[in-house]
């Protein structure tokens, strides 16, 4: 009887310039999936950790796996550091190559890490709508599609790619 072979998942890299909880999130999944110890999991971390997160390996050779993750926690996680990102909310501006999907899915991001657990707020909703129109960078495309009443931030997006559209022909 022929099994077929066990094809091993491979962990994503970490650097320090991505979200570490979506990092984490992939790297736990492969854990899993593989059917890693905290013993395996500790040098895959080791091994997967690349650019300026290798830093955090000088001292930390015989770290446990749960003494990664925290090391890791305090040097590139994004817990109590709501207030920046809120600030990061309020200065966001469209970059000039950026679709307004990328913008909306942007202010998505940031709002997660501002206001953790807290998405479907009706505050929440009003606050991620108006900081993607601002970030529009675009007073007349704002106020088009403010006249149209957008509920959230979904809405907003699909009437800016509307007017984008209509206006491009």
């Amino acid at each position: 009887m022929h099994f077929p072979r066990f094809q091993a998942m491979k962990p994503p890299k970490y650097d320090g310039r991505s979200s570490l909880d979506e990092f984490v999130i992939g790297f736990e999944n492969c854990a899993t999936f593989n059917h890693w110890t905290s013993r395996d999991k500790a040098a895959h971390v080791r091994n997967d950790l690349t650019g300026g997160a290798t830093q955090l390996l000088r001292d930390s050779a015989h770290s446990t796996y749960s003494e990664l993750l925290a090391k890791l926690e305090r040097r590139y996680g994004t817990r109590n550091q709501q207030g920046r990102f809120r600030t990061e909310i309020r200065c966001k501006r469209r970059r000039k190559d950026e679709s307004v999907i990328e913008l909306a899915e942007s202010i998505r991001n940031l709002m997660a890490l501002a206001y953790p657990g807290d998405q479907l707020a009706s505050t929440n909703v009003a606050v991620a709508r108006d900081a993607f129109l601002a970030a529009l960078n675009d007073v007349d495309l704002e106020e088009k599609i403010r006249t149209n009443e957008p509920g959230d931030l979904d809405e907003a997006c699909r009437l800016a790619q509307r007017f984008e559209i209509i206006h491009s022909v």
